[in-house]
């Protein structure tokens, strides 16, 4: 295969592994070929953004990536097919940045994304739209900061995340957060 740079490892019900790497697209390895999945800039069906190291499989069989640059894609992997939800600072129902470094699906079936600059944000799958969730609104305290590293569930209505300054509790049924800071 073509990279060094990989970022993630997961396998699907088939029993494919699937790469996400820094610069290569993501690959899918079947224990005897590996088949890579990259931009192709006259094929609108390819992977939209090379930088693909970020992946996730959800509940309903599709491979969520997390591009650097490129916003949330999602690969269908019954049809094969991408579908990218890129950022866009005008349209406040995409996704809050560019750059997504993490994808997390809870109990409840529902997609978070954190980002490297935008906080975090909730896909809703019905209208495919995006949530920023993590801003401070009409009174309610926001994320501590913008760029999220990880996210956790540790009851059904409570997620964990870890941002570049703090820790972040969020109320999934409230969307408040609150904070633990270093001493």
């Amino acid at each position: 295969f073509t990279s060094s740079i990989i970022f993630s490892i997961v396998q699907d019900d088939d029993g494919f592994l699937w790469f996400g790497t820094g610069y290569n697209g993501i690959f899918r390895y079947d224990g005897k070929n590996m088949v890579t999945f990259q931009r192709e800039p006259t094929n609108l069906n390819s992977l939209p953004n090379d930088n693909a190291g970020n992946l996730i499989l959800d509940s309903q069989d599709n491979l969520w990536i997390g591009s650097w640059g490129g916003g949330a894609i999602e690969f269908d992997l019954r049809s094969q097919t991408f579908t990218q939800y890129a950022y866009s600072p005008d349209e406040p129902d995409r996704v809050s940045a560019p750059k997504v470094q993490r994808i997390f699906e809870d109990t409840n079936n529902t997609l978070w994304f954190g980002t490297f600059s935008g906080g975090i944000n909730r896909f809703d799958r019905s209208s495919q739209k995006f949530e920023h969730v993590s801003e401070q609104k009409a009174g309610k305290i926001g994320i501590s900061n913008q760029r999220v590293w990880d996210i956790e569930q540790t009851t059904a209505d409570e997620l964990w995340i870890a941002t570049e300054f703090g820790l972040n509790k969020l109320d999934i049924s409230t969307l408040t957060f609150s904070h633990l800071f270093p001493e």
